[in-house]
């Protein structure tokens, strides 16, 4: 297969790859918990980089014997995309968890026999005051039960 890329595709081709790989691999806790195919394709890209102009953003490294993205471009990239995503799934995530959870509480094992559209229409009423109160509060009212003092 051949792509015939200009710079401009090739820098969009580059941001893909890494965003890519950091969705993919992030939060791999060791090497072989990492997706291999993301990963080996991200090499291919990143290879290019210098000739196609881009050596400052991607860079070889002697001791891994690999190319990898400088910091440079590493900074660039959380700054204009990852820390916003970030926190915006932080976010989501915690209203959508605890919107389950309260309606858990509130029906129990009735949740279970309710229709999808049943589930979704009563469970955004509960995300929408969850959102409402993490947007107005942050964590400041959640509270956590439990002994967590110093072991």
């Amino acid at each position: 297969m051949h792509l015939d890329l200009n710079a401009k595709e090739y820098l969009a081709l580059l941001k893909a790859s890494y965003l890519a790989d950091w969705v993919a691999n992030a939060h791999a806790e060791t090497p072989a918990d990492e997706d291999w195919e993301i990963v080996g394709i991200c090499r291919k890209i990143y290879a290019l980089a210098e000739a196609q102009g881009f050596d400052n953003l991607v860079s070889y490294s002697r001791e891994r014997d690999d190319y990898v993205p400088t910091r440079e471009f590493v900074e660039e990239m959380d700054a204009r995309f990852l820390l916003d995503h970030i926190d915006h799934v932080f976010w989501r995530e915690l209203a959508l968890r605890l919107a389950d959870r309260l309606l858990d509480e509130a029906f129990g094992a009735e949740v279970s026999g309710w229709s999808d559209e049943e589930y979704r229409r009563r469970r955004d009423t509960y995300e929408r005051k969850v959102e409402k109160e993490l947007r107005e509060n942050g964590l400041k009212n959640l509270f956590l039960l439990g002994d967590f003092g110093p072991e």
